[in-house]
Formats: structure tokens, C-alpha cells, sequence
């Protein structure tokens, strides 16, 4: 069987993602997403907004691992799509939070630039109820 790599897009995706659960993250992913990136966490739930701009994007991901004493786990990447302007992450992953734990899929519709860097980053739950009230 042959395989194709993948592109450089989506090779930056993938070490973006796969970065957050390493202690390397904030370097990471400082390098892989352009200077005006934006990150939208839809609905109405203390982590929900739109972060611009690399700071704001890492202090959103150091509030969610912060909240979760770092339990931010993927359980299984489920899915990495390619399309002609986006990527999609599908995962299933878990997070604990005072004695409380969200658990479903999560998808990530990515878009980068044309130099391959990551400019937009939306995030959808599964179930956005579940999600709101685990992070209220």
C-alpha cells in the first residue's frame, strides 16, 4: 500500500494538536499559528468566546488546562480531514474538573494561511449542554 505525506498544512495541524498534551505546547504552538490567528469556542460557557492573536490563544489553553489540573486527555483521535480550505480534527477526549468529567467529541475546523500556518481554529462539542455545564 502506498501512502502519500501529507501536506505541510496539515503536518502543522497535527504537531499544533498533538502538541497541547505535551509540556512543549506553548512553544509549539506559538510557531504554527500566524500573528492574527483567531480561536472561537462557541456558546455561553465560562471558556466560550473568541481569543485573537497568539497570546490570547495561549492564555485560553493554559485557563482550560488550568482549570482541569492538566487532565486534558484524548482518548482517540478519531479522524483527520483534509479539504481544499479547511482541516478537521475529530476526537474524543476527556476532561476533569472538580470532581466532574466531560467526555464525547470534540471537531476542530481548522483553516491556515499559504504558509501553511494556522489562522482560524473553531471548536464544536458533540453535545454543547454537556459541554457548558461541565465548564459553567
Amino acid at each position: 500500500m502506498v501512502t502519500t505525506p501529507d501536506p505541510p498544512r496539515m503536518v502543522n495541524v497535527k504537531r499544533f494538536f498533538m502538541s497541547l498534551s505535551t509540556n512543549k505546547a506553548e512553544e509549539v504552538a506559538r510557531e504554527l499559528v500566524t500573528p492574527k490567528v483567531t480561536y472561537t469556542v462557541p456558546g455561553r460557557s465560562s471558556v466560550s468566546g473568541v481569543f485573537q492573536g497568539p497570546d490570547e490563544v495561549q492564555r485560553h489553553l493554559a485557563t482550560i488546562f488550568g482549570m482541569s489540573n492538566c487532565t486534558y486527555d484524548v482518548l482517540k483521535w478519531d479522524d483527520w480531514m483534509l479539504g481544499e480550505n479547511h482541516i478537521s480534527v475529530l476526537l474524543t477526549m476527556q476532561i476533569q474538573r472538580n470532581r466532574t468529567m466531560f467526555k464525547g467529541h470534540v471537531m476542530y475546523l481548522v483553516r491556515t494561511d499559504g504558509q501553511d500556518a494556522i489562522s482560524e481554529i473553531t471548536v464544536y462539542f458533540e453535545d454543547q449542554e454537556d459541554a457548558h455545564r461541565f465548564f459553567y
